[in-house]
């Protein structure tokens, strides 16, 4: 895990095109989800003495999808949220309003008095640890209200409300693994999903906390968390409840997303990967979006070729199933091994498709 959280965080600072050392930007995508991926890894190993693990059982008693709840894992990170919320509303800077959330700058809303607060005490821990040069040179509000001071939207103190979305989908991937039918996996992702969308709602209309991509408040973690949940049951419903092998090539690109990422950021300027504004027209729109169907399906092809060619070349050696349901035991929680080892890339393998039919899993919990 130590290893993959350097080589994102490694593979991020490529991407981010720095043109000098003096205003290296540290922080960026890559390395917002290598570092909530290392968090969670911590916590989870934290919580080791009570991690939940699944075993194969006839006990259908023990077989409650309440069982699958990471509570303790759970509790932690919204902890950890609830603190930074607190004190980002109550920590008072100076010259800046307690709880300030806004762009600063010259905003014609307060006249440009707190012209040194863009984005509160986010952006002012950011700062004090990693240095204003090292962030991002060219944030939203320098666009649109002239702020001067540098800020970073992927910074590490909106890297804890980013775990939101790293742990629930966590624990989403619990359901869809280890639940006991495939109905009740989508029917208590969807719940999770609802609970979620509603406790963002509750916080959008009665508190400061907005929607804000810029700041990743608890209410935008929440919102888009809920919204990832439902549009990945509708993909999965097509998966499950349909025949068609049309909707099975899709998966090569969420195979590949890292991939496609990275390749995206680095011939950005060097390829056409977006279209002027004189093609937004009626005609343009449909031209438009035809070139881009096309030329997402040409990119991913590409990819596919290459990992393709580097598979043959490389020569896997065989991968067998295993014997027996007992041998299923090692291979431990799909997102993590709780006995504390790393999957080989054969066990992963076999992860990728249902080892065996739904209704001859049954999961339980102990411990």
């Amino acid at each position: 895990m130590l290893l993959r959280t350097i080589q994102l965080i490694f593979l991020g600072m490529i991407i981010n095109k720095n043109k000098d050392w003096e205003n290296f930007r540290i922080m960026g995508v890559l390395q917002r989800i290598a570092l909530c991926q290392f968090l969670f890894f911590l916590i989870h190993h934290c919580t080791k003495g009570s991690t939940l693990k699944c075993y194969i059982t006839n006990d259908t008693e023990k077989r409650t999808i309440f069982k699958l709840i990471r509570i303790r894992e759970l509790i932690i990170v919204f902890g950890l949220v609830l603190a930074a919320t607190l004190a980002m509303l109550f920590v008072k800077l100076e010259g800046c309003p307690r709880g300030y959330l806004g762009p600063g700058g010259y905003f014609d809303k307060d006249l440009g008095q707190y012209a040194n607060c863009t984005g509160g005490l986010e952006r002012f821990v950011d700062a004090a640890i990693l240095g204003n040069n090292h962030l991002y040179n060219n944030p939203t509000c320098r666009k649109e209200i002239y702020c001067f001071l540098n800020f970073d939207p992927e910074g590490l103190y909106s890297t804890i409300f980013a775990l939101i979305n790293y742990a629930i989908g966590f624990q989403i991937g619990v359901f869809i693994v280890f639940a006991r039918t495939e109905r009740q996996a989508i029917v208590s992702s969807l719940a999770t999903g609802g609970l979620l969308s509603v406790i963002g709602v509750i916080l959008i209309l009665f508190t400061s906390i907005q929607l804000n991509k810029n700041l990743w408040t608890p209410s935008f973690a929440l919102i888009t968390t809920s919204i990832s949940i439902v549009a990945y049951i509708v993909i999965r419903l097509f998966f499950v409840f349909s025949n068609l092998k049309l909707f099975r090539l899709l998966s090569m690109a969420g195979e590949q997303c890292l991939d496609i990422y990275v390749a995206s950021e680095l011939i950005q300027g060097i390829v056409p990967t977006s279209l002027p504004v004189s093609l937004v027209t009626k005609y343009g729109s449909s031209l438009g979006l035809s070139l881009a169907t096309l030329w997402s399906a040409y990119f991913i092809a590409i990819l596919n070729a290459i990992r393709m060619m580097m598979k043959s070349y490389w020569s896997a050696r065989p991968r067998l199933p295993p014997d027996s349901l007992e041998d299923l035991g090692h291979y431990g929680v799909a997102f993590g091994n709780d006995a504390g080892e790393d999957r080989t890339s054969e066990e992963d393998d076999l992860l990728v498709e249902p080892l065996l039919p739904r209704e001859h899993q049954n999961y339980v919990v102990n411990g």
